[in-house]
């Protein structure tokens, strides 16, 4: 988003880039979820493609309609109140209430997020409140934004001092990075190609959005989260690779690449 800012891309191009972003990380998750279902089976008989199939209809669809009742219920409840200390209140209570609540009744809590603050970010809510008012919503959440993500790399740096690394796991890590690029490509492509027929999109979104498409936080929270018996010789220590490889790589060349396609 910094760099995003700075260059100063098109404002259509730079709400495709963030939306794309926020409902990927919640849908890795429902992914993840679903294929950690597939390892636990432990053999295809215990293995129930309906059941699976129907667990990812609720955690999205689910995730979907909860975040969008959630949402317009916080929206209401700001339209008719003009002070910021209630509104950033109301709002950090719909995310800490709202999540908590989503994980009891079986939905994406990511998801249901995302919905829900498509709704207080909107240009209905901004038109309605004075300006100073959103200024000090949007600054609070930007840095709780912030402080979350220092304390994030913080921990994932820590982390990085206790894992194996070896030959064979950096070769590998470096080829599964451009892998995940590859694949990023052809999804992201394949995608905008569907969409085209209803949404207009800049001739170059497939190429920034897949360059631009950094791993972080997310990846590492679900590698972390399996059993150190059967991940941490091999997917941990290659998903650090392929965030190191993102972050590094893809993090500092993006401004040049953006300007590049974007001349």
């Amino acid at each position: 988003m910094g760099v995003l800012k700075k260059i100063g891309i098109k404002k259509s191009m730079e709400t495709t880039i963030v939306g794309e972003s926020l409902f990927n990380d919640g849908v890795g998750v429902v992914v993840f979820l679903t294929l950690l279902q597939f390892a636990n089976a432990g053999n295809l008989d215990g293995i129930d493609p309906l059941g699976i199939a129907e667990n990812f209809l609720v955690e999205i669809g689910g995730g979907l309609l909860f975040g969008y009742i959630l949402g317009r219920i916080a929206h209401r409840a700001i339209s008719k109140i003009n002070s910021y200390e209630t509104e950033v209140l109301i709002t950090l209570g719909m995310v800490m209430g709202g999540y908590a609540l989503a994980g009891k009744i079986g939905v994406s809590g990511p998801i249901s997020m995302v919905v829900a603050g498509l709704f207080i970010g909107n240009k209905t809510y901004r038109q309605e409140k004075k300006g100073n008012t959103v200024d000090y919503v949007d600054k609070f959440w930007e840095l709780i934004d912030i402080l979350s993500n220092a304390i994030l790399f913080v921990l994932i740096g820590l982390e990085i001092v206790l894992i194996p690394f070896s030959q064979q796991i950096i070769i590998v890590g470096v080829l599964a990075a451009f892998v995940v690029i590859l694949s990023r490509f052809l999804s992201v492509g394949m995608l905008i190609v569907v969409l085209q027929k209803w949404l207009h999109f800049d001739s170059k979104t497939s190429l920034i959005m897949t360059w631009g498409g950094l791993r972080g936080g997310i990846s590492i929270a679900m590698a972390l989260s399996l059993p150190q018996t059967v991940s941490w010789d091999y997917i941990v220590p290659i998903t650090y690779l392929v965030v190191i490889f993102s972050i590094i790589v893809q993090g500092l060349t993006l401004e040049k690449v953006i300007l590049r396609l974007t001349k």
